[in-house]
């Protein structure tokens, strides 16, 4: 009996690595397909020199932080330039929180953290719908957000990221070669040394 025993415990102990590998790989699967319908962008990499890579395929531009930051000071601009809107209760959200996808048009308002809110406060729609659920007589997102002055419009509909990188760095870019008199910063591989 002790033979059935041992053989038993082997053939049950020797399973479980099994069992969890396929589980492992049902997940990842799983998990796989709805991550590559929208995958999300993420952070910089760093603080002061920063690895800016926001949906990870390995093309990262190396943004110096820290000498960005003394240049917006010594030009009298400062850190609004880049950090021109912040989502509430943060000093200095990042592009990709805002810019949520890479190529396309995107909303800042999330809809499902507020309906959250409000139901968690006991209120519901009503609270920035009034009885006519509709959107155009949502409240204005300054009501709630003194930061947020522009029309609801601004918040519905930001640039992808790509975009909005380009457009920012590109644009003050071109401003620093116009005063060298010959482009170098404003150059693709000035930021994407692999583009060369």
């Amino acid at each position: 009996m002790k033979i059935k025993d041992g053989v038993h415990r082997t053939i049950v102990l020797s399973s479980i690595p099994i069992v969890f590998a396929g589980a492992l790989l049902s997940a990842s699967v799983y998990n796989g397909d709805r991550a590559s319908t929208k995958p999300g962008l993420r952070s910089a990499v760093g603080w002061e020199i920063m690895k800016l890579d926001a949906n990870r395929e390995g093309r990262s531009v190396e943004f110096t932080h820290e000498a960005h930051q003394l240049y917006m000071k010594k030009s009298g601009e400062g850190c609004v330039v880049c950090h021109h809107l912040n989502l509430p209760d943060d000093s200095s959200s990042s592009c990709y929180e805002c810019h949520k996808d890479m190529r396309k048009e995107s909303s800042i308002f999330d809809h499902e953290l507020h309906t959250r809110i409000y139901k968690n406060k006991g209120a519901h729609c009503n609270e920035c719908h009034g009885k006519d659920r509709s959107r155009e007589k949502a409240k204005v997102c300054v009501d709630c957000h003194p930061d947020y002055t522009g029309p609801a419009s601004l918040y519905m509909k930001v640039r992808g990221y790509e975009s909005a990188m380009h457009g920012n760095c590109v644009t003050c870019h071109k401003k620093l070669d116009k005063k060298l008199g010959e482009p170098m910063y404003s150059e693709c591989s000035f930021c994407h040394p692999e583009a060369e």
